[in-house]
């Protein structure tokens, strides 16, 4: 037996994508928030391997909503809605399973993302608090300000503005349906608070399912090492 060197075909396909986002923070009073992400991801691939690498740049928008009709915190009630958009880096690696005649494809995915935020909105319809007994109204306290720049300009104690920067763990599965079109679902668990205040400890949860299209692969010849 001695080892000599052979070489495999390497994939790199290029891919755009598309698709939506439903996301809230990691608690239990806000509710899921309809959003959208697109963007481009670059797959590297082999045949004498069935795993592979993923990495991709994309436009992510995502948020919260904090019904009124959940109060916490000894009586205070908030309904407000927060929408954020940010430049989300995802970087995975995947297990291919092919099935059905080789028509279909597998992959489960886990990996890394980060974001960087660009701008955002949040807006609160009203606040009411109970506190003593005696209730207190107030409308458009948070009327459309920018999360990462404005909050901190209205001077209410404990409240700061947003984190630009987030990163998390992902997972997901990639569905092939051809050699050009995908589906894929994938959950996003943050672990960088988003927003730290008196009251929130903001940290996302997010699913999203995207549609996607394959560009031809670039195929490369790549030596390696084999035991004969």
């Amino acid at each position: 037996m001695f080892t000599a060197f052979t070489a495999c075909n390497a994939f790199s396909q290029l891919s755009v994508a598309a698709g939506g986002t439903y996301s809230k923070w990691q608690d239990d009073f806000t509710s899921f928030r309809g959003g959208f992400n697109v963007g481009a991801l670059y797959d590297v691939k082999s045949d004498s391997t069935p795993f592979c690498f993923e990495g991709g740049l994309l436009l992510m928008n995502r948020g919260a909503n904090l019904d009124g009709a959940k109060d916490f915190n000894g009586g205070r009630e908030y309904n407000f809605r927060v929408s954020l958009y940010a430049v989300h880096v995802p970087a995975k690696v995947g297990y291919k399973f092919t099935c059905y005649k080789d028509r279909i494809s597998l992959i489960p995915m886990v990996g890394l993302y980060a974001d960087c935020g660009l701008l955002g909105k949040i807006s609160q319809d009203g606040f009411i608090s109970s506190l003593g007994g005696v209730e207190h109204y107030k409308k458009g306290k948070f009327n459309g300000k920018n999360p990462y720049s404005e909050i901190e300009k209205l001077e209410y104690k404990g409240v700061k503005n947003f984190n630009r920067f987030d990163w998390g763990l992902h997972a997901g599965l990639q569905v092939g349906l051809s050699k050009h079109i995908y589906l894929y679902g994938g959950y996003d668990y943050g672990m960088n608070k988003v927003w730290d205040t008196d009251y929130f400890k903001a940290k996302f949860s997010s699913f999203y399912l995207n549609v996607g299209y394959m560009f031809t692969p670039a195929v490369k010849r790549v030596p390696v090492l084999k035991e004969i």
